[in-house]
């Protein structure tokens, strides 16, 4: 079996049902301002995206290969039986709900969120680490020491350590570590919501999708909420064809339904405005690309805020 490269993180069969009668798909790129048009395997990927190192120090495809493929396969049969209207199994349903959960936190824009949210907390962890705990400056020491460091550059490393100098950040491998930790508890999350299915059948207007296809809106009356999926005002949304939508919320109907077109356009505006760089269609659209082009700067981001509690400091992460 040949290893992959690509790593896909939107689902290559969600891509398929956006693809034109060519069995090609058009992506809107927001921040080039162009329309390309290519083959799904062209599209949402990204060189070694989910590749971590092994014992021996090589890239593994391991999560790509043995574990969203796996999701992937299982989520596209659920999908399948949701488009013809069935009725899923408890095994398809969390099928779904878990496809849904990986889809969420797969893509570049989770892992942009969770960098923000976990360097200040590795950077003050390091900090307090290196001014309180003394065999942590051991152990930092030894394991310079151990690469072959030379001691000068060991010295400096560690004046800059204590002066609070050095930049401590999150490397992949450790985001996508978090990743992975949190999709079994979102699962659980998403099981418990109230799901719908709404189709298109009377309307003239089709969805789009994004390369973060699933969103999360508050739709609560007042001042916005923090957009988490334990917000009790929070609106899932994630296309699933160019003329189905799954929807979900913490109350209200479920099941299957229709929807109408002045719905479709506020899904779709959604799905633009939380884009990280590209949208897609099965259509070609100048209008579509003047909407994504404008749409920059609307995505949700992440605040810190460090908050002095007597000589501990609370760092509070929202997304908003």
């Amino acid at each position: 079996m040949s290893i992959p490269i690509k790593h896909h993180y939107v689902a290559q069969h969600v891509l398929r049902r956006f693809c034109d009668s060519d069995d090609m798909l058009w992506a809107y790129d927001k921040e080039k301002k162009q329309i390309y048009r290519g083959p799904t395997p062209s599209q949402a990927s990204g060189k070694h995206f989910y590749s971590i190192k092994g014992v021996d120090g090589k890239k593994t495809a391991v999560i790509e290969l043995k574990f969203l493929r796996k999701i992937d396969a299982d989520g596209c049969a659920a999908i399948q039986c949701l488009l013809n209207r069935e009725t899923l199994t408890t095994q398809q349903a969390i099928n779904f709900m878990r496809f849904a959960a990986a889809q969420m936190i797969r893509v570049e824009s989770y892992f942009q969120r969770l960098d923000a949210m976990l360097t200040p907390l590795l950077q003050e962890s390091a900090n307090r680490m290196f001014k309180y705990d003394e065999e942590f400056k051991k152990r930092v020491t030894r394991s310079l020491r151990k690469k072959g460091i030379p001691q000068q550059k060991i010295e400096a490393v560690m004046a800059s350590l204590s002066q609070g100098k050095t930049k401590v950040v999150a490397n992949r491998g450790f985001i996508v570590s978090t990743f992975l930790r949190h999709l079994d508890s979102i699962t659980r999350e998403f099981c418990q919501m109230q799901w719908s299915f709404f189709r298109t059948d009377s309307a003239t207007e089709v969805f789009v999708l994004s390369d973060n296809p699933l969103v999360l809106t508050d739709v609560g009356e007042g001042p916005a909420q923090p957009l988490g999926i334990k917000n009790p005002n929070i609106e899932i949304t994630m296309p699933l064809s160019p003329t189905m939508v799954a929807l979900a919320r913490w109350g209200g109907p479920y099941g299957y339904g229709i929807i109408n077109n002045d719905y479709i356009s506020i899904v779709n505006r959604r799905t633009i405005e939380q884009a990280h760089r590209f949208v897609y269609a099965s259509y070609q659209s100048e209008e579509l690309l003047q909407e994504v082009v404008a749409s920059q700067g609307k995505q949700a981001r992440v605040r810190v805020k460090k908050i002095k509690q007597g000589k501990a400091t609370v760092i509070m992460n929202i997304l908003s």
